[in-house]
């Protein structure tokens, strides 16, 4: 008889484990952003944000959204639509010239800022193939992408002669080279 009851003991033991686990969600594939934490502190599906109990309702934004897809540092894709974007590395080894069309130089580097945002192009300028060159911090608000047929060539708000003249900058050390 003992061994009926401990046997049948443990069978209830079991069977409300099985409904406990039951009753909990299955988070298998839900994404990230559908999961919250209800009273208890267990992990849930938000069913206002995730209707499907699995994904996020679209929005209405095209494409892949960070937030949507429950990584908020992600850039949404809507923010590349339309837009006219560039990388540094259209920029760095670029010529530029003079709004008079005057070949000053090349973008040599980029000035960053802490906060990401881009501070000052770093122009080659009055030298021969590298030689004789100095670096000029020009302002980002000075340099316009313009498009000449099938290609782009930056165009530079200065004078060849500004910008002969201008403050050398020094990379290395990141700051003006004084005279």
């Amino acid at each position: 008889m003992n061994k009926t009851l401990i046997a049948l003991s443990a069978a209830a033991g079991l069977f409300a484990l099985n409904a406990s686990s039951a009753m909990a969600q299955d988070m298998t594939g839900v994404d990230p952003a559908c999961i919250v934490k209800n009273a208890e502190g267990k992990d849930v599906v938000d069913m206002a944000k995730c209707p499907d109990g699995k994904t996020l309702a679209q929005s209405g934004m095209s494409g892949m959204s960070g937030e949507r897809a429950g990584y908020a540092w992600m850039v949404p894709a809507d923010a590349f639509t339309g837009a006219k974007i560039m990388s540094a590395s259209d920029f760095i080894g670029k010529r530029v010239y003079t709004k008079a069309g005057e070949d000053i130089g090349e973008v040599n580097d980029m000035i960053i800022s802490d906060n990401g945002k881009i501070n000052a192009a770093i122009l080659g300028v009055g030298g021969f193939l590298g030689i004789g060159e100095k670096d000029v911090a020009v302002s980002m608000n000075s340099i316009d992408v313009v498009v000449d047929g099938s290609t782009s060539k930056l165009v530079v708000d200065a004078t060849k002669d500004q910008l002969n003249s201008a403050a050398a900058y020094d990379r290395a050390t990141r700051t003006y080279i004084v005279k």
